[in-house]
């Protein structure tokens, strides 16, 4: 069912009534398939696991929640949480020590497995949060990103991905800031702007949304950004054919569209398996027109899985967050679950906010049966 705010007040009580009575046939006719296959994956953007003690408490509150994939940033625009040949190590690694003989990646995902889980680590593509790295950003580049319009940082990190999938037993990879992260005005970006597009590139930015300067400034991001995309899918699909390639977007975002991302073109190209859809306020504050047309523009809208939230924050100070309200959270994922029947399951985020009572709340009700994680991957049925 696809549901936005103006559907559900239109339809007269007797017929909400009965649509209500059918959605819990639906979720009483789910359940069973829920306990043979249903990817229920969280992620951790906090590296929660780089030693030992930290990973095996990390897992198993996890598999006690009910989840059985665990997305973990491992590359967060600082620095590696494996040792790399291709780059420096993650400062937070460094903090813990032990870094002479301790692979926190692979101590991960060799626990995990041993517990039934998968664990597909997630790169922040363009975001660049240390001041390393130098050859792949430049004067004019956008705050806190890598240049993606450099075919030398490309290929960078392309390589540095498929390090971890050639030397690590990897069930997928997940991409986040895949994206301009803005409009780049270095020089380099001028003048590659006015080789490729024979445009001005300083007059278009000035451009609204709709534009043909808005389009053709979306149109260089997303040639830079898709050289990224498909080069990565097709090498490290190459390399391990059940590879589950994911990215977490805002499907169909205006403002993302501009920067080079086009989540439901890369499903529907087949670069992609999975799109986690952020959704992380209340369902009185879901996008749930953006939602629909993403549904209605994928050839496959099961490879879209909503992600949701399972934390409150503060509209006055930002760096005051809290976990939200337990069957609250309960409620979000049985949502999730709803839009992910039969397809990709469902995704929340985030690890550090999972509260006891949010597990206790999840075992009782959306993951009262346990399941083994089961993908839909270029257009397979089931």
């Amino acid at each position: 069912m696809r549901t936005d705010k103006k559907r559900r007040n239109d339809p007269p009580k007797v017929l909400m009534e009965v649509c209500l009575i059918w959605l819990l046939l639906l979720f009483a006719s789910g359940a069973s398939h829920a306990s043979e296959s249903e990817s229920r994956t969280i992620l951790d953007e906090t590296f929660s696991w780089l030693t030992p003690d930290e990973a095996d408490r990390m897992l198993t509150k996890v598999k006690r929640a009910g989840f059985n994939v665990i997305i973990p940033v491992v590359w967060h625009g600082r620095g590696t949480s494996w040792p790399s040949r291709l780059a420096p190590s993650e400062p937070l690694w460094d903090k813990k020590g032990n870094k002479s003989y301790h692979d926190p990646l692979r101590y991960l995902i060799e626990k995990a497995h041993t517990m039934g889980m998968e664990v597909h680590p997630w790169f922040t593509v363009s975001l660049r949060q240390r001041d390393f790295l130098h050859e792949f950003y430049d004067s004019g580049t956008p705050a806190k990103a890598f240049n993606i319009h450099l075919p030398d940082f490309r290929s960078y990190i392309v390589s540095l991905m498929l390090e971890v999938v050639k030397n690590y037993d990897v069930d997928g990879i997940n991409m986040d800031y895949i994206r301009s992260m803005g409009i780049c005005e270095s020089p380099f970006c001028i003048e590659d702007y006015r080789n490729r597009m024979h445009r001005d590139l300083m007059t278009d930015a000035k451009e609204k949304e709709g534009t043909l300067a808005w389009t053709s400034i979306a149109k260089w991001n997303a040639d830079a950004v898709e050289d990224i995309l498909e080069r990565f899918s097709r090498e490290a699909k190459a390399l391990k054919s059940h590879l589950v390639i994911s990215v977490s977007s805002h499907a169909g975002l205006p403002l993302l569209v501009n920067q080079g991302t086009d989540s439901i073109r890369w499903a529907n190209l087949n670069w992609i398996d999975v799109i986690f859809h952020m959704e992380y306020a209340t369902t009185d504050q879901f996008r749930w027109q953006l939602l629909n047309k993403a549904l209605d523009d994928l050839k496959d809208p099961k490879k879209l899985v909503l992600m949701v939230g399972n934390y409150e924050q503060s509209s006055l100070n930002k760096d005051l967050v809290w976990a939200r309200n337990a069957q609250t959270v309960a409620d979000l994922v049985t949502l999730s679950q709803e839009y992910g029947q039969g397809g990709n399951g469902i995704a929340l985020y985030e690890y550090p906010y999972l509260s006891d009572r949010q597990i206790e709340k999840l075992r009782l009700g959306p993951f009262r049966e346990s399941t083994r994680a089961s993908w839909r991957k270029h257009g397979e049925t089931r």
